[in-house]
């Protein structure tokens, strides 16, 4: 069974017609979404004003000066690192100050897991030396330790890069 050149036509522009209408309707979809999207703007939330304070009191402070430290902490567990971050929202309009805690909340993780690592290490480093007759290995070796110091460091570069395009903006 062999199709004729008009049938092979028909088929063509039923392919065709079939593709047009499903671009059209993803199209269409699409346009929608991103106008329901940029309808949707969420309003700044603002604190009251405690009623000790008049309203028209002294200009507000830098918002460096006002914005307290972020307290956090962690938790390590295998090759997973847990992170409870709690700081003001005032920091999530300053770019430069929210980079600035996060890069020293990530400095401390590192020095965190820092010390977790020098600390399993001398703990393999006195297990086979109170079994020196034992074989195998410490369950972290050097080499973990300087793979571990590698990602750190390529960490480290990717922050320092970050920071330089924040300062740009």
């Amino acid at each position: 069974m062999t199709l004729g050149v008009l049938e092979l036509v028909l088929l063509l522009i039923v392919a065709v017609l079939g593709l047009a209408v499903l671009f059209g309707v993803v199209f269409f979809a699409i346009l929608a979404a991103q106008r329901k999207r940029n309808q949707v703007r969420i309003a700044p939330v603002l604190e009251p004003q405690t009623q000790d304070q008049p309203p028209e009191a002294s200009p507000p402070p830098s918002p460096r000066a006002e914005n307290p430290p972020m307290k956090y902490a962690f938790d390590f567990t295998d090759d997973t690192l847990t992170m409870i971050l709690e700081m003001p929202t005032t920091l999530l309009e300053d770019d430069e100050a929210l980079a600035e805690g996060w890069v020293n909340v990530v400095s401390w993780a590192r020095v965190t897991y820092r010390d977790i690592l020098e600390k399993r290490l001398a703990e393999g480093h006195a297990a086979t030396d109170a079994d020196a007759s034992a074989e195998g290995e410490p369950e972290l070796s050097g080499e973990a330790l300087e793979a571990s110091l590698k990602r750190l460091h390529d960490s480290a570069e990717r922050r320092r890069e970050l920071r330089m395009l924040l300062s740009k903006k």
